[in-house]
């Protein structure tokens, strides 16, 4: 087992504006359909007078208004900030990472020497390859990792199922915890920290958390 499990479940929600003019919806219809002049009549009926004092200055430093910016130049002068009605709307689920941490402490050199062979399987299944591709232009993919947590020879029930993953990272801190690098005579290492990332490649719904238990 690793140091530390946590199971994320993150949700992704926006801010979303549902148009400056929320009550009738016409002058965002107009601005989104180049009928400027009856977008001008209602951006004036919201600001009043004000908007032809506006227009005049515009005119006289040479500005030409236009859909796009006669919103911003009206709220910029009379220091008021049209409301954009937010509402915050659902994006969808997050795929699920996952990071790991082991520490190893060898206490022999042959012991190290599996930890190294350990590592290097490891290491060897997160990379891609060009072998079958034709050449070097393409690469195929790194294999896909099933995690199972283990306990007593069976898998642990308590647990979260994890779906399938793709390794993202693989990092061998030698160092250990002291961060000072420590061998054997031979130059194996006696202290090791693995850290692995994962992704999940399926999105987690209710579905998947009263069936597989996700």
């Amino acid at each position: 087992m690793p140091n530390a499990v946590t199971f994320p479940m993150d949700q992704a929600w926006a801010n979303t504006s549902m148009g400056t003019f929320s009550g009738g919806g016409k002058p965002t219809e107009q601005l989104l359909s180049g009928d400027l002049t009856n977008f001008f009549g209602g951006i004036k009926g919201i600001f009043g007078q004000s908007f032809d004092s506006a227009k005049r200055k515009a005119t006289e430093a040479g500005i030409s208004l236009t859909g796009v910016n006669a919103q911003s130049f009206l709220e910029k002068s009379e220091r008021r900030k049209l409301n954009p009605h937010l509402e915050v709307l659902y994006d969808g689920p997050q795929f699920r990472s996952f990071n790991f941490q082991w520490e190893f402490a060898p206490k022999s050199h042959d012991e190290s020497q599996k930890l190294v062979e350990l590592i290097k399987e490891l290491k060897y299944g997160a990379a891609p390859s060009f072998k079958g591709t034709g050449g070097k232009n393409f690469m195929q993919y790194p294999g896909g990792w099933e995690i199972n947590f283990k306990h007593q020879g069976g898998d642990n029930t308590y647990l979260p199922h994890i779906g399938s993953c793709v390794c993202t990272a693989i990092n061998v801190d030698y160092g250990g915890k002291a961060g000072v690098w420590a061998a054997f005579r031979d130059g194996a290492p006696s202290d090791v920290i693995l850290k692995m990332g994962f992704t999940e490649t399926q999105l987690v719904t209710r579905e998947g958390i009263g069936g597989k238990g996700l």
